[in-house]
């Protein structure tokens, strides 16, 4: 009996037995049979007491046996270096200087003489003021008279109306010819007063005067005070009187007027 419980405990009550028919099993009766073997792997009892079910199929033995762990390797794939970004070799590019071209002047070693030689001679003049130019050629032999190699472009000034008034020198001619004598010009297109007021607010002062024409009055305070303020100390004033011919102004005249002494007339 002891082993009928423990095989039906194992393997369950067979049908006969639940059906109240009497056990045609070959479990052990009260004889000294030997007992059937015990299965290879007895299932283990639960807590509750059932057995449990037996497994669908048995692992074969590669499957039980242990399988080596997978090793999985990284590996670390080479940054390859990029290629440097090299700046482009600095070319030094020399500089040539750039020759601006000149203008064509006159050069001469001596200037030349005639008839302003004696007035002009040893006197460093660079620039000239002329209050009549006419037809202008008096301007031209003025600067021949002056140009040499330490003078070699002397500013010519000219105050006229030019072609504004009734002057015979236009105002594009008066340029091309002190251009073509080697001189610098420079043209004040207003009447006498007011060409010297904008020369000493422009140019200032010059190394030498012509004064010519009806308004030039030496005895006027106005005139000698405008004389004053675009003349210097070394500065050689020329005038010319009712016989046509240049005489040198006293220089005490626009000194007078400079620093306001007494005034001195002119006959």
């Amino acid at each position: 009996m002891a082993l009928g419980k423990l095989w039906n405990a194992f393997f369950g009550k067979s049908a006969a037995a639940e059906k109240g028919l009497p056990s045609t099993s070959n479990a052990p009766s009260g004889s000294h049979s030997a007992p059937s073997p015990a299965p290879a792997c007895p299932p283990v009892a639960t807590a509750t007491g059932a057995a449990p079910t037996a497994p669908a199929f048995a692992p074969t033995a590669s499957q039980t046996q242990p399988q080596p762990a997978k090793t999985v390797t990284k590996v670390k794939r080479k940054a390859t270096a990029k290629p440097k970004k090299t700046a482009a070799p600095e070319v030094e590019v020399a500089l040539q200087p750039v020759e601006v071209p000149q203008r064509r002047t006159v050069q001469v070693p001596h200037p030349q003489q005639n008839a302003w030689t004696k007035h002009v001679a040893g006197r460093s003049i660079g620039s000239i003021l002329d209050t009549q130019l006419g037809d202008g050629s008096r301007a031209l032999e003025v600067l021949q008279a002056i140009i040499c190699d330490s003078v070699p472009t002397p500013k010519y000034i000219a105050i006229d109306l030019f072609d504004l008034g009734s002057g015979r020198l236009t105002l594009v001619e008066f340029h091309q010819r002190i251009r073509r004598a080697g001189g610098n010009p420079v043209a004040i297109p207003a009447d006498l007063y007011g060409g010297l007021r904008q020369l000493s607010q422009t140019h200032g002062t010059v190394d030498l005067v012509l004064l010519e024409g009806n308004n030039v009055d030496l005895n006027s305070l106005e005139f000698r005070r405008l004389l004053a303020r675009v003349t210097h100390s070394d500065s050689l004033v020329l005038h010319r009187d009712e016989r046509g011919q240049w005489q040198a102004v006293p220089p005490a005249i626009a000194a007078n007027a400079r620093t306001g002494a007494t005034e001195t007339k002119v006959a």
